[in-house]
């Protein structure tokens, strides 16, 4: 879903995949988390295995 807050957006994005455990992002999480710093944002990912992600 897509949020709109003055000047803010948030954009949230939940999957019922086979989900991950710890925080070490792969490289394609990697990559977004660096293009959204450096366009002055932030990001956040929850995962647990066998609980998708969001």
């Amino acid at each position: 879903s897509l949020h709109y807050w003055g000047t803010a957006v948030g954009l949230d994005v939940v999957d019922n995949g086979k989900g991950f455990a710890g925080s070490h992002y792969g490289y394609g999480l990697n990559s977004l988390n660096e293009r959204t710093e450096e366009l002055g944002g932030s990001m956040t990912v929850r995962s647990s295995p066998g609980a998708g992600t969001e």
